[in-house]
């Protein structure tokens, strides 16, 4: 049987697809089984950190990712849109135009689906609670992999 393993990219497509489908869903399985949903979050951050050529590198831009969009998070209100101008600004210079073409498109996807059931554009206050958690959840996971000071 042959092992199918996940590029980064399409690593990078789970992990925002899973938190638009947390962000969206009405977030019932963080009121409901947080730890089961921490875990999964942990634990798809972790594997994306160690598939990387060098872990270290990838971790701290993970954690420079997520801690830019907690930045972002800490207002009122948030627009779908503001989270893809970060989506986008944070993607690595030295991506091929195919990756960074596919990329853009991942980004574009989970960005008009958030806009399909968010009337606005501006995500709800509890929907934003969550996404700072789930956030929070990746900068620390991230940060798991950094050596401690």
């Amino acid at each position: 049987m042959k092992a199918y393993l996940l590029s980064h990219w399409q690593l990078i497509a789970c992990a925002l697809c899973a938190v638009a489908v947390l962000a969206i869903s009405g977030c019932s399985i963080l009121s409901t089984r947080p730890a089961t949903a921490r875990l999964a979050v942990t634990y798809a951050v972790g594997k994306y950190i160690e598939a990387a050529d060098q872990p270290g590198e990838r971790a701290q831009r993970v954690r420079a990712v997520a801690l830019k969009v907690l930045e972002v998070a800490q207002g009122d209100s948030v627009t779908v849109d503001v989270l893809k101008v970060i989506a986008i600004n944070q993607l690595p210079v030295n991506l091929s135009p195919a990756d960074r073409a596919m990329a853009g498109a991942i980004i574009d996807v989970v960005v008009e689906e958030l806009k399909t059931r968010i009337s606005n554009g501006i995500l709800p206050a509890d929907q934003l609670l969550t996404v700072r958690a789930v956030v929070q959840w990746v900068a620390d996971a991230a940060a798991s992999y950094l050596p401690k000071t």
